[in-house]
């Protein structure tokens, strides 16, 4: 029988096939506080544990699901990612949480149909779906016009703010909707960033910078987070040298892919990163439950 529990950090990370630097990566999450040990949940069935995940604090104020592993091929698999919902959601009530987001990457989750059942049963609902792509670098030479920026220079707020406000994409209308371009912005910005030191890519036209590229850098592949450009310089090639440039840049540092994230209301930057190579390997649905006040039962 499954049983949901919630863990101490070592019984947590014993689950990883790398329990110490799992166990280093969510210790400084701990320190940052964006992450607590009391939204941890594990489900184990009599003394093996079959999955794990926990909530992570984003700069933002967003709260998503993370630390994701479960045994695809145990034969409740469903009842798992049920309890582990569960769990996380009733941890967020308690802690006066209002929504919790997360996502199901297709191609990356041998279960993630059960997983979506397991949504819908919880009360999840979709909140849009993104186009998961990938590239294997090469070593080409960066555009002059390409240079790099830390993510807190003024101009990157200036530029996001200014891109954002002309989306397609719903994340970054809603979030213009609700915060105002620059908030959105700022804290956008703030969500991206993973190591502070790591700088940003942007493009210099003739009147300034009129494009930037953020790059999240992971063990395997370096991410292209965020690809703005200016709406005035829109349709000059902006995009591509900047995602040209985030590829050469993934493979000078001996990375061998390049990923990206698209959402499909937005086909211009689709566009741009399938004209230098990049193509589709998932599909990722992306999932929001609204909770209700922590005096009511889940």
């Amino acid at each position: 029988m499954l049983e949901l529990f919630q863990p101490d950090l070592d019984r947590f990370v014993s689950l990883n096939p790398e329990p110490a630097l799992d166990q280093e990566r969510l210790t400084g999450l701990i320190d940052r506080g964006s992450v607590t040990l009391d939204h941890l949940r594990m489900v184990r069935e009599g003394t093996t544990d079959v999955g794990r995940v926990g909530l992570v604090t984003h700069a933002d104020g967003a709260v998503t699901t993370f630390g994701w592993i479960i045994d695809h091929d145990h034969p409740e698999v469903e009842s798992a990612y049920r309890l582990l919902f569960r769990g996380v959601a009733e941890a967020a009530s308690a802690d006066g949480i209002a929504r919790i987001l997360t996502t199901v990457v297709t191609r990356d989750e041998p279960s993630a149909d059960a997983k979506r059942a397991a949504l819908s049963a919880n009360g999840w609902r979709g909140d849009g779906e993104r186009l998961e792509l990938e590239i294997l670098v090469d070593s080409a030479e960066i555009s002059s016009e390409v240079e790099e920026i830390s993510p807190r220079d003024p101009e990157v707020i200036r530029l996001m703010a200014a891109a954002m406000s002309e989306s397609l994409d719903e994340y970054d209308q809603h979030q213009v909707e609700a915060l105002g371009p620059e908030a959105a912005a700022i804290g956008y910005r703030d969500m991206m960033i993973m190591d502070e030191g790591f700088p940003w890519l942007v493009h210099r036209g003739p009147s300034g910078i009129d494009g930037v590229a953020a790059i999240e850098p992971f063990d395997n592949e370096w991410c292209l987070g965020y690809l703005g450009v200016d709406p005035v310089s829109r349709g000059n090639g902006v995009g591509t040298a900047l995602a040209r440039a985030m590829v050469t840049a993934t493979a000078k540092a001996g990375v061998p892919r390049a990923t990206a994230s698209v959402a499909v209301d937005n086909p211009p930057i689709r566009k741009v990163l399938e004209r230098i190579g990049f193509t589709v390997w998932s599909s990722r649905f992306d999932y929001v439950l609204e909770l209700r006040s922590r005096t009511e039962p889940l």
